[in-house]
């Protein structure tokens, strides 16, 4: 199984070119989808129950698609290796776009188009209100998801990106209203993240403190050899013989 991966891994290395192709038709299928998608809901005689199935399908490609962009993160987080994961780094920015374009169809196709069109009623409830506060957190995700943002936000932009775990938060609470398969991977993803931060943190600080306690140990040694060097200098006295003119 590992050599398997070996050998997709190191195809994928030499066809860079055909990857990249592969990542833009992703984009932009997804991108038709919901174009094509829109228009028929509009269109006369149109059937918007085929479009609502549609949208729930994407609503299921979205949660799979956002688990498997926040797994490198959390392994790494966790100081854990496994095999083919480096795959998924190497795709993980074309996922974190998919995963927001399947996002804005299952909210679309699901909610907003039919409540336009009055097939479905407006109203302000708990899973609404959380999914589309999700959608809203991951469209500044989505515009500062290329290397030019990067390169313009600077620090800037790795702050901008950590707002994908307040979605993640948003979209637990979303799909935590319905029953599913999806629940339990979802909330388990949430636990790891929040683990995987906590451990990062408290080695974070453990290191702190090992600096700190380094600093303080270089500092008292300094001062204990100054100390010792004052001590072992005897002190220079006047001289008692006359001095000579």
């Amino acid at each position: 199984m590992q050599s398997l991966l070996q050998i997709f891994q190191h195809w994928i290395v030499s066809h860079t070119k055909f990857i990249q192709i592969l990542k833009l038709l992703a984009e932009t299928g997804s991108i038709f989808i919901f174009i094509l998608g829109s228009v028929i809901f509009f269109l006369p005689g149109s059937q918007p129950s085929h479009l609502y199935e549609v949208g729930k399908v994407a609503g299921y490609l979205a949660i799979i698609t956002y688990w498997l962009t926040l797994i490198p993160g959390m392994l790494s987080r966790l100081r854990l290796t496994v095999s083919g994961v480096g795959m998924l780094t190497t795709f993980r920015r074309t996922l974190g776009v998919l995963m927001f374009w399947e996002t804005l169809i299952h909210m679309m196709f699901t909610l907003g188009w039919p409540m336009i069109l009055g097939i479905t009623p407006l109203t302000a409830t708990a899973p609404r209100l959380f999914g589309m506060g999700a959608v809203l957190v991951l469209i500044p995700l989505w515009i500062t998801s290329n290397d030019l943002s990067m390169k313009v936000l600077g620090r800037k932009w790795k702050l901008i990106q950590r707002l994908t775990y307040l979605s993640l938060f948003l979209i637990f609470i979303h799909v935590s209203f319905f029953r599913g398969w999806w629940k339990f991977p979802t909330f388990l993803i949430l636990l790891c993240e929040l683990i995987s931060w906590v451990s990062l943190w408290w080695r974070e600080w453990k290191e702190s403190q090992k600096v700190s306690i380094s600093t303080q140990e270089v500092t008292v040694n300094s001062l204990v050899n100054e100390a010792g060097q004052v001590v072992s200098t005897p002190p220079v006295l006047p001289s008692s013989q006359p001095e000579v003119k």
